[in-house]
């Protein structure tokens, strides 16, 4: 049965809801994924299972906490700090907020994250996410991928933030994808035109 987007923003309100206080991955987990896919109408158990066997890059064994083919792998651990040094990836899709755009202490955490004074404030948010990142897996082998706006490559968004990213966190650009139109079927889709870096 298909969800119309109302209903599934309510489901998703009560999941959250539920789950607010919860901290035992251990033994929260399989029910957590239970509950998250049936905010989509989704029975977990006729897509997904849960500790799928998998060989690691060192050739030993292990497993993953939920495994979806073709989908979804979950690796999912307790709310910690995961130590720069055991960290593998940092990747995600940062949110756009133009300098214009931002909250008064969105604006703010840019300055702080990047170090610049009141100059960071003219960045984009997606730019304190990769000062952020580049920060933390500093001295590391740990790699960032983000799918952001292309504006993280355009004008000052390089400027500012570049001595920072290749100087300060010693970082240096192992993959990018050219620009291209970001595409959803979501109401209210974006318009925005995003790079791979």
């Amino acid at each position: 049965m298909r969800l119309s987007w109302n209903e599934i923003r309510a489901r998703a309100a009560e999941f959250a809801r539920n789950w607010a206080d919860a901290s035992c991955e251990k033994g929260e987990a399989q029910s957590f994924y239970n509950d998250f896919f049936e905010v989509f109408g989704v029975k977990r158990r006729s897509v997904a299972r849960y500790e799928e066997h998998v060989a690691k890059l060192d050739n030993r064994s292990g497993h993953i906490d939920l495994f979806w083919p073709g989908q979804l792998l979950v690796e999912q651990k307790s709310a910690r700090p995961c130590p720069p040094d055991e960290c593998s990836f940092v990747f995600g899709n940062p949110p756009f907020l133009g300098a214009k755009y931002q909250t008064d202490e969105q604006r703010g955490q840019v300055r702080r994250i990047a170090d610049l004074s009141k100059s960071g404030g003219t960045l984009d948010y997606v730019a304190a996410w990769f000062v952020k990142a580049g920060g933390y897996v500093r001295g590391g082998n740990a790699r960032i991928g983000f799918v952001a706006t292309n504006s993280i490559t355009q004008g000052e968004q390089v400027a500012q933030p570049g001595p920072i990213l290749f100087e300060r966190c010693e970082l240096e650009i192992a993959f990018a994808h050219r620009t291209f139109a970001w595409g959803s079927d979501a109401c209210g889709k974006a318009h925005v035109h995003v790079v791979i870096l």
